[in-house]
């Protein structure tokens, strides 16, 4: 009986200390778990913020290209238009002077 009675609480503390090396385990996977969980949450927030800046630099660069051209095509045509009214004050001096000939013709 009281060899029985040593075997049981033998027994007993194998398993109790079987359960605590469990519950130790159990915890170590949860607390790697929650790290990797971490790790990969910062990497997609990294992710996310770098793809975030990728865009907003690729929209600065497509307006700034856009505002170039449209200022491009503004001198163009603002160098057209000053063609073509300096053509325009040409012709007319040219026709004035033509206009008293006339007259004199007539």
């Amino acid at each position: 009986e009281a060899l029985q009675k040593i075997v049981q609480q033998r027994k007993s503390k194998i398993a109790s200390t079987d359960f605590e090396r469990l519950m130790k385990v159990q915890q170590l996977k949860r607390d790697r778990e929650g790290v990797v969980w971490d790790v990969e949450q910062r990497h997609l927030n990294e992710k996310y913020y770098l793809f975030k800046q990728q865009v907003k630099e690729q929209f600065s660069l497509q307006r700034l290209q856009l505002m170039k051209r449209h200022e491009k095509d503004k001198e163009g045509m603002s160098h057209d238009h000053h063609c073509l009214m300096e053509d325009l004050k040409s012709q007319q001096a040219q026709e004035r002077a033509r206009l008293p000939k006339m007259q004199r013709n007539e």
